[in-house]
């Protein structure tokens, strides 16, 4: 079976912030390859604003502490980077193919398909304000 994370190394900045200190990989198996997360890349894993909506508090619960790597990769895909499909190549995922990935990579990472499915439903219902595309994040 082909190794779907290489490591996983940050360091916590603040609550909700964390830095990645090497590159972070998943191998995507739905045929997209290795999505990396470069090193030095700022991460809020999966954070979930409470105040920004009450009713996702308890959401919050049961989610918290689930998902780090999963979440980084979002994360990632989010700030509108892209997947390096070969040398200088990209392909930048729509925000829909972003929270897929996002599913997929919850469930390699061991995460329960009720509980994958509710960060999927989070981020379809609730994250389009965070999505970057391409020309946003690296416009002059």
């Amino acid at each position: 079976m082909a190794k779907l994370f290489s490591n996983f190394d940050t360091r916590q900045l603040s609550r909700q912030e964390n830095l990645l200190l090497d590159d972070f990989s998943f191998n995507d198996q739905s045929g997209l390859g290795i999505i990396t997360a470069k090193k030095g890349f700022v991460t809020d894993y999966a954070s979930i604003d409470a105040l920004y909506n009450i009713l996702t508090f308890l959401f919050y619960a049961l989610l918290m502490s689930y998902g780090d790597k999963g979440a980084t990769i979002h994360d990632w895909l989010y700030s509108g980077y892209g997947i390096e499909v070969e040398p200088g190549r990209f392909y930048y995922p729509t925000r829909k193919e972003c929270d897929q990935i996002f599913y997929r990579a919850l469930r390699a990472e061991g995460i329960a398909k009720w509980r994958a499915w509710i960060f999927y439903a989070g981020v379809r219902l609730f994250a389009k304000r965070n999505f970057s595309t391409t020309a946003e994040k690296f416009a002059v």
